[in-house]
């Protein structure tokens, strides 16, 4: 039961973290479009971004931002040089504003620390469940 639950978690972080980096990658493109030659210019920028068919503010610091949807809350937070990095606490707050994936949600009672455990345990071959199959 433990290796079928392991496999579905699996299945549901793949499912995330490609959905989460593909919102990354619309909204940056977006960002670098429209925001990014008026902060290299040193002028005004517009808090809201049309993206993907939504309205999304924005929250400039340093190298991230934070898009959060207007309407429902949903949060990505990005990394504008390298949108398709993974922050274990960005895909966190992603997973929990869009309540798209409860079970991952309830897979982290520790937040930012599980998330980074199951993210480096998708990286390794063979995933988290490696090395504890069934003989």
């Amino acid at each position: 039961m433990a290796d079928k639950r392991a496999g579905r978690l699996r299945d549901e972080l793949d499912a995330a973290v490609a959905e989460f980096t593909g919102l990354a990658a619309l909204l940056v493109a977006a960002f670098r479009e429209h925001v990014e030659p008026l902060l290299e210019r040193e002028q005004p920028y517009p808090d809201e971004l049309d993206a993907g068919g939504s309205a999304w503010r924005l929250h400039v610091h340093g190298e991230h931002c934070r898009f959060e949807r207007i309407g429902d809350g949903v949060v990505v937070e990005a990394n504008t040089e390298h949108p398709g990095a993974v922050d274990p606490y960005f895909l966190l707050l992603y997973l929990r504003t869009s309540h798209r994936y409860p079970d991952l949600t309830a897979a982290c009672p520790d937040g930012f620390r599980d998330m980074s455990r199951m993210l480096t345990s998708r990286a390794r071959p063979g995933g988290a469940a490696a090395g504890r199959r069934r003989r």
